[in-house]
């Protein structure tokens, strides 16, 4: 969430969080305010270990792990259209000189090619769900048992 400049101003209720001769940039928090991260400089390092450190309160997996596999698969997701790119060129050729053959056979491998990347959406899926932990404040259930 992005405030206004007011909030370093003493009487502000948020001025606690920008303290300091230097008060920080960006703060990242729990949905509590429990963890707060303040970051001074907007370092992409800095920034990722703040929000990281953030999500790990209320998230089973890792982040960390989440993303570096994420980055990965961005690598898998590029071959994957780079090879479709070439057959379909290949298959334009080859429908256009009449070689129903072999451009059967290429529609075939471009088939195959998108049950791989359906099979990259569904591990992207698993990636990205870092299962929030159950919290019923947060959550708003009631604590009665």
């Amino acid at each position: 969430m992005k405030l206004p400049h007011e909030v370093i101003e003493e009487d502000n209720v948020l001025s606690s969080l920008f303290q300091g001769s230097i008060p920080a940039h960006i703060v990242v928090a729990t949905w509590d305010a429990e963890t707060i991260v303040p970051i001074n400089r907007a370092s992409a390092k800095e920034m990722w270990s703040g929000m990281a450190k953030v999500l790990k309160k209320d998230y089973k997996k890792s982040a960390d792990k989440a993303v570096k596999g994420l980055q990965r698969m961005l690598v898998e997701y590029d071959k994957l259209d780079g090879r479709v790119a070439e057959l379909e060129a290949q298959l334009a050729a080859k429908e256009s000189n009449g070689q129903d053959a072999r451009a059967k056979k290429l529609r075939n491998e471009l088939a195959d090619l998108e049950k791989e990347r359906q099979d990259l959406l569904a591990q992207e899926q698993k990636l990205r769900n870092l299962e929030l932990r159950p919290n019923p404040e947060r959550d708003g259930e009631d604590n009665e048992a």
